[in-house]
């Protein structure tokens, strides 16, 4: 035993000299670091499963990804499983009552990490019934209260369940909650119910293999009283009494799929209000992810959101305007025929991928919701395990609308058309009304309002090439007195429900209001400053200026929600890597956050915000870069948009509502141009930002491993000690520009700085020197130009010796 613990303790001081030995010599070198194991893994089986295990870690610092192990004894082989982004992972399809082992390693461009510590944990024995398959939804779902606080939920048993949970809502689109686990069928829910209050309830069935979707909601309305009866149902499918909603707006529901198409929202679309954005985000975030199941189920996952908008269609809201679908994907379909066999979706099955997808064109050009046509978007990336590009674009084709199929070249163009399609969603109706008015003119008289010229002269009024025009008709007298406003035209794009006809006018004193509404063509953040109004008396031509006229309040704008629903359909297999399902959360969410920017515009700001200044642009990574602006008073948020050459087109690629943005899936060693406006209820500011542009780093370029990564411009503070007698930083430097690095410490800079240091730089890629050793480096920092593109690395040594702070920065 003793001899045992002396080679170990041996071992041990070999081991750590050894990774001394290593760190010291990388630290002259590259200063290459491996990434640590995922620590504090835990494995534990998931309730009311015999066949499922759930792994979590901490995230690891500077990990992109992760890989589990498992394997079914301790010292046996440890098979990857998974690779994940997230710091979790479930496995599936296991043993009932069987020990399972797991291990966890990091990953980044730098490699891959130790796997942790083994842990283990064991299944849930099975219930004995040999059920080895997740139940069906229960059916025929009612609720029906019982008094002021209670309401009884009953549903059809369903074969091979062992049990149900009963989860409730108080709104149709809600988070809804488990408040109870019962049995069997019927449950009397009690828990903390308020009298005259409507709940929203839906029903699982749960066995050893796993939870079945859950059911159509239904509805009920506590009694306001003990003596009251408030049977209140509307069933979800419906079937009710139809209990549906009534709010006006847009609903949402994501579907990600590969092998089962899992529902994102419960089969429940959420109202896209300020809690609905979060709850979607909330699903975006922490759901959304590579699929466990192999096979991508294109034509069934667009089957199952066709199904349930169906499903659901006397519950929207009477002024249903738009039902859209829109579906992404990077594959063929290879499962969905097989799924439609194991679970069919309205009781269809198919026995062909082509026989899916002519029944699913079918529908999408002649089903209808709530007697809406559907309008079926389809965008696509293909994927590197397609080569029939012919039946990839067919594929997109026959599950959009025609004319509404996107096949894309890569992921870097995919949120720009993402945010396009939520740019022709007519989900708001903005509605201008003009007020024009004069004094009780002559009849007869001609009178012209301008928006294009500032001056004053009758030329001036004869030059416009905007204008609203029209002649002033007065009939009868005293309180019988109408005025009319006739033989009306217009000039340079504007327009209103007026027409042309005759407009009645409003008297008030000695004036008289003539309204235009629906007014197009008329920008009132850049045109009310040269409104003017022009008057031509009976029998002449010469234009006068009406000098007293105010257009002042002549303006309002509403702006109106239309109700429509929007199903996402996004792809989750396994063809696609952990930033690829980043760059399609990130173009959904950005989705989202346009529409609900749009919804929430208020109508009540009179003027459109100025142009965005300041607008920078600065490489992130290989498929990054970054651009940010002044904040301008009264925008509710911005518009980024997107070329590759100074003077090409500008694509709008994102909505943010803060003035920065990351704009990621670029190509590498490419240069990208960015313009922004500025947005608010009343419009868009009148012109682009000046334009400015990056370029992403070299893909060829491979990232340092150890070190900190600078931000251009700003100053990083750095300690030196005996434990750590240089420190690293890098930055990345593109050919032929010019970059300059300062320093400060305790001879220069702001003098709060303590120890006194040199800098050396030098490219990673071969440690080729670009200055070495330099001291002084506040007032007079050391400037250089690249002579190729890659990172630069930079060392701080301590000038002589001692400890101490310092800081640091490029530009």
């Amino acid at each position: 035993m003793k001899g045992t613990l002396l080679l170990s303790g041996i071992f041990g001081i070999l081991l750590v000299f050894g990774i001394f030995l290593y760190t010291a010599c990388d630290l002259e070198g590259k200063n290459e670091e491996t990434l640590s194991a995922p620590e504090q893994v835990l494995a534990n089986p998931v309730p009311e499963s015999s066949t499922k295990i759930r792994v979590s870690w901490t995230a690891v610092s500077k990990a992109t990804t992760y890989k589990v192990y498992r394997s079914e004894s301790t010292n046996g082989y440890y098979q990857e499983i998974a690779l994940r982004s997230e710091t979790f992972y479930e496995d599936s399809g296991l043993t009932p009552d069987t020990y399972y082992y797991y291990k966890v390693s990091s990953i980044n461009s730098s490699g891959e990490s130790p796997q942790s510590a083994y842990v283990t944990a064991r299944t849930n024995p099975s219930s004995g019934n040999g059920n080895s398959t997740v139940p069906t939804t229960p059916t025929n779902v009612t609720a029906s209260a019982q008094s002021s606080s209670s309401i009884r939920i009953s549903w059809t048993g369903v074969s091979g369940a062992t049990g149900y949970k009963v989860r409730r809502s108080t709104s149709f689109s809600g988070s809804y909650t488990v408040v109870g686990s019962p049995s069997s069928s019927p449950y009397t829910d009690t828990t903390d119910l308020s009298p005259g209050t409507t709940y929203y309830y839906t029903v699982s069935a749960v066995n050893e293999a796993g939870e079945s979707p859950q059911s159509n909601y239904v509805s009920a309305t506590t009694s306001a009283s003990e003596n009251g009866n408030g049977n209140g149902n509307g069933n979800g499918n419906g079937n009710g009494n139809g209990n549906g909603n009534t709010q006006e707006g847009v609903y949402m529901g994501i579907i990600s799929f590969a092998g089962n198409a899992d529902d994102l929202t419960g089969g429940v679309p959420v109202f896209l209000d300020a809690a609905g954005k979060t709850s979607l985000f909330s699903k975006l975030n922490s759901n959304y992810s590579i699929a466990t199941e192999s096979g991508t189920a294109l034509f069934y996952a667009v089957h199952k959101a066709l199904a349930t908008l169906t499903s659901r269609e006397n519950q929207y809201p009477a002024n249903l305007d738009s039902v859209n679908v829109i579906t992404f994907t990077d594959g063929l379909d290879n499962a969905s025929t097989g799924r439609s066999a194991l679970t069919p979706i309205e009781d269809k099955t198919f026995d062909s991928d082509y026989e899916y997808t002519e029944y699913l064109k079918e529908e999408i050009d002649n089903r209808s919701i709530a007697s809406k046509p559907i309008t079926a978007y389809s965008v696509g990336v293909m994927g590197s395990d397609v080569t029939d590009t012919a039946k990839f674009q067919e594929d997109l084709a026959k599950i959009a609308t025609t004319g509404k199929s996107q096949p894309l070249t890569d992921f870097g163009n995919l949120q720009s058309t993402f945010q396009n399609i939520a740019d022709s969603l007519q989900i708001t109706h903005t509605s201008t009304t003009f007020t024009m008015k004069t004094t009780m003119l002559p009849p007869g008289t001609r009178v012209r309002m301008t928006f294009d010229v500032s001056g004053t002269s009758a030329a001036d009024g004869a030059s416009s090439l905007k204008y609203i025009e029209g002649t002033i008709s007065r009939t009868g007298t005293g309180p019988s007195m109408t005025y009319t406003f006739d033989s009306i035209s217009y000039a340079g794009g504007l327009g209103s429900a007026e027409g042309t006809g005759s407009l009645n006018g409003s008297i008030s004193g000695s004036e008289v209001s003539f309204t235009f509404t629906a007014v197009s063509g008329y920008n009132q953040a850049t045109e009310e400053s040269l409104a003017r109004q022009w008057t031509q008396a009976p029998g002449t031509t010469t234009w006068q200026i009406n000098s007293e006229y105010d257009v002042s309040g002549s303006t309002s704008t509403q702006i109106e929600r239309r109700s429509s629903i929007i199903y996402l359909v996004l792809d989750s297999s396994r063809s696609l890597n952990a930033m690829q399902i980043g760059q399609i959360r990130e173009a959904a969410i950005q989705f989202i956050e346009s529409l609900y920017t749009k919804l929430n515009s208020s109508g009540s700001s009179t003027t459109a915000p100025s142009a965005p200044t300041n607008v920078t642009a600065s490489a992130q990574s290989s498929s990054s870069i970054s651009v940010s602006w002044t904040a301008v008073s009264g925008a509710t948020s911005y518009k980024v948009y997107r070329s590759t050459s100074s003077s090409g087109t500008y694509s709008h690629i994102a909505s943010p509502t803060s003035p920065s943005y990351t704009n990621t899936g670029l190509s590498s060693g490419t240069t990208y141009y960015y313009k922004v406006k500025a947005v608010n209820s009343a419009g868009e500011s009148a012109s682009y930002s000046s334009y400015t542009s990056a370029t992403t780093w070299s893909s060829s370029s491979s990232t340092p491993s150890s070190g900190s990564l600078l931000s251009s411009g700003t100053w990083t503070n750095g300690t030196i000690s005996s434990s750590t007698p240089a420190q690293y930083y890098y930055f990345y430097a593109s050919s032929g520009s010019s970059y300059t690095v300062e320093w400060n410490d305790s001879y220069q800079g702001d003098g709060t700085k303590t120890c006194d240091v040199k800098v050396s730089a030098y490219w990673y890629s071969d440690n080729v020197s670009i200055f070495s050793t330099v001291d002084s480096g506040y007032t007079t920092g050391r400037t250089f130009t690249a002579t190729k593109s890659g990172y630069v690395m930079l060392k701080v040594q301590p000038y002589s010796s001692g400890t101490g702070t310092y800081a640091i920065v490029y530009y």
